[in-house]
């Protein structure tokens, strides 16, 4: 009777979790077809937020897909390191599939510096998105960084990362 009843309520939690899960995708095809906000939109966005809230890992790509959906937001960003900053080690670029366009992510508090090792891997950081305006900074002997003219108007306040 026991094994009867444990496996109703089983059976009960994975059609449910099914049946939200579609939703989900429906939610997301409707955004994707309408290409502007309506209530299906709308709806998605605040799920979306929740996802985003318990911090989802986001691509580059996705991320530059609809950056206004994380600005001032935390989340975890996977790209590819294409840069870090050999003067300081403060900054790191993060690239998606594009090869144009990079994500400036800044080290916060809680890292020293972001080693050269890592160009060339994978990582996940974990931080607050925001925009920022461009401006080439320079290095101690003057010249600007080349990463920085290739990064889009938004950065990440790296709280922590790790290579994947």
């Amino acid at each position: 009777m026991k094994n009867l009843i444990l496996s109703v309520l089983f059976a009960i939690l994975l059609i449910a979790c099914v049946s939200r899960s579609s939703k989900k995708e429906e939610d997301k095809s409707c955004c994707a077809e309408a290409k502007q906000t309506t209530a299906c939109c709308s709806e998605a966005a605040a799920s979306a937020d929740v996802a985003i809230s318990d911090s989802a890992i986001v691509t580059v790509d996705q991320l530059l897909s609809n950056p206004e959906m994380y600005i001032d937001k935390k989340i975890e960003l996977q790209g590819f390191v294409m840069h870090t900053c050999k003067k300081t080690g403060k900054k790191m670029f993060l690239k998606g599939t594009d090869e144009s366009t990079f994500i400036r992510i800044e080290a916060g508090e809680n890292i020293s510096k972001f080693e050269p090792t890592l160009e060339g891997e994978t990582v996940i950081a974990s931080g607050v998105l925001s925009v920022f305006i461009q401006d080439s900074e320079e290095h101690a002997e003057g010249e600007a960084c080349s990463s920085e003219d290739k990064a889009k108007g938004y950065v990440m306040a790296c709280e922590s990362f790790k290579q994947i």
